[in-house]
């Protein structure tokens, strides 16, 4: 059993280091610095025990710090949140904590520089494999979000995509731990140090040149987009998007129109040519769809723009009681769930794409069904544009299909189910991978515009801000980018390498034939 006082002083000092910096990695206010700097008390602490105690103090500290980032109080009369929040932390916990065991089980006390890699090819592996299997799909990886203001570091990102973001962040982490395991003495290290550093200096020169003044030339070749968020104007409290999905509360079609038409004049007296709407911008029986999409194709035509809108369609929910399971109200065999739809309309009114969105949110799946997973990417005057909705955003390989279309824009209508900022940062990389700019008009959180770099044009918090219409000058020719074409060779090698290590950890004899 593993007691607080299996920790030696000494110890408890990196791990309130080590733990104390990560907390600041997963909040909306993170410290971008921390996230290269936890992993190196981390790794001390594990390193400085024995194995077994080790792994079981580093799993410990991650999934307090996770309990301290997610805590929802517990409820008796619906304990269903709290579970599901300390199981999450759990499994988020032991996934963080992989690549910190697979280090101390592979690394030797007396290590070459050559070692130094264990930790980030395990990183990318282990959080590489957890975006594509799970439990946790996607990348919205702390690691790469956390960066989104480094703008010559991010530009990594369009060589291999996160992956090579957290290889050289951890990498960065592993070498001082190894400085600090020769006592950092210059002369002992200097050749390993060298080569850190030359890479180093390397890609963050690659990066500069990316960002540089040279590099801005789309001076001229921009169009002006309008991004649409509805406020709750009533002194009442607004019911969340779970609840009016969940018992079919519709939004008021006429109303609701006339917000939009409302914000659609707006938008193009201000000289707006493309106009994007958050998303669930309206809520609406299957039977209203026709009439609403019929009124969004009247205004696109009328004002001459490109219009983008977002919305549910449900069938009704037949009379009689519906059980419920943890919080979610079950549909019946003869009921059917609905559809999270986008749609673009061109300046005369015809639609030119249609998107169902693919990635749901957890429990999205009660009240929407998943769509088919194709991006459409369609020809415009003001470049290439594709269309997907919110979560869509957080998956790297899912959005190579934009790349690979040379998509110019992509416009993403979305609402975030918490309170949160750093969703938006994460999906914003998705630009300096694909070499897309990326419009998000955010209800319940941040709306942005960003180049193909990762510039921010534009952007608007709806926690601060009572503003409803964000503008951007967005270019309209995109950049292409070597991840679009490679994808994830990179976090493939790593796994590569690191089973390498693995058999050499276990037959230490192949090494030395």
């Amino acid at each position: 059993m593993i007691t607080m006082k299996a920790i030696y002083p000494k110890q408890w000092i990196w791990f309130l280091l080590g733990f104390g910096l990560f907390f600041f990695t997963r909040t909306s206010s993170f410290i971008p610095i921390a996230i290269a700097l936890a992993p190196i008390f981390i790794l001390r602490l594990i390193k400085d025990q024995k194995p077994l105690r080790g792994i079981g103090i580093t799993v410990a500290g991650f999934v307090l710090i996770l309990e301290m980032n997610f805590w929802t109080p517990l409820d008796l009369s619906s304990p269903f949140p709290f579970i599901f929040t300390f199981i999450r932390s759990l499994l988020l916990g032991i996934v963080l904590a992989l690549p910190y065991i697979v280090t101390r089980l592979v690394q030797r006390q007396k290590n070459s520089f050559v070692s130094t890699l264990i930790f980030p090819v395990a990183a990318v592996a282990v959080y590489y494999l957890d975006s594509v299997l799970g439990p946790f799909k996607g990348v919205v990886v702390f690691y790469a979000y956390s960066q989104y203001g480094n703008l010559p570091l991010v530009q990594l990102l369009s060589l291999a995509g996160i992956w090579i973001l957290i290889f050289l962040l951890s990498w960065f982490s592993s070498v001082v731990v190894w400085w600090w395991d020769h006592d950092f003495r210059w002369e002992n290290t200097k050749k390993g140090m060298a080569v850190f550093l030359t890479v180093a200096i390397g890609f963050l020169i690659y990066g500069g040149a990316r960002v540089s003044p040279y590099s801005f030339d789309y001076d001229g070749n921009t169009v002006r987009v309008a991004s649409v968020v509805f406020h709750h104007e009533s002194d009442g409290p607004k019911p969340g998007i779970d609840k009016m999905l969940n018992e079919r509360l519709f939004t008021p079609l006429q109303e609701t129109l006339d917000k939009v038409r409302h914000y659609t004049f707006e938008a193009a007296s201000a000289h707006s040519e493309i106009i994007v709407f958050q998303e669930f911008s309206l809520i609406i029986p299957e039977e209203e769809e026709a009439e609403a999409i019929l009124s969004f194709q009247e205004l696109a035509r009328d004002h001459g723009v490109y219009l983008c809108i977002s919305y549910v369609s449900m069938p009704e929910l037949l009379e009689g009681e519906h059980k419920e399971f943890m919080g979610y109200m079950e549909l019946s065999d003869e009921e059917e769930e609905g559809r999270n739809m986008a749609v673009l309309i061109d300046d005369r009114g015809e639609i030119v794409a249609t998107y169902q969105k693919h990635h749901l949110v957890f429990g999205e799946s009660t009240w929407v069904l998943e769509g088919p997973g194709i991006i459409p990417v369609v020809e415009t005057p003001h470049g290439r544009v594709g269309l997907v909705i919110c979560r869509d955003m957080e998956f790297s390989d899912y959005m190579r299909q934009a790349g690979k279309q040379d998509a110019d824009i992509v416009l993403a209508p979305s609402y975030e189910a918490i309170s949160s900022l750093s969703i938006t940062y994460a999906q914003m990389l998705r630009s300096v991978e694909q070499g897309f700019s990326f419009v998000r008009p955010c209800a319940n959180g941040l709306s942005v515009a960003v180049d193909f770099h990762g510039r921010v044009l534009s952007s608007t918090n709806s926690f601060k801000s009572s503003q409803s219409v964000m503008y951007a000058d967005v270019p309209t020719k995109g950049r292409k980018t070597l991840y679009t074409f490679t994808g994830d060779l990179f976090a493939w090698m790593c796994i590569f390498v690191l089973c390498g290590f693995i058999l050499l950890a276990k037959y230490p004899g192949i090494g030395r034939r």
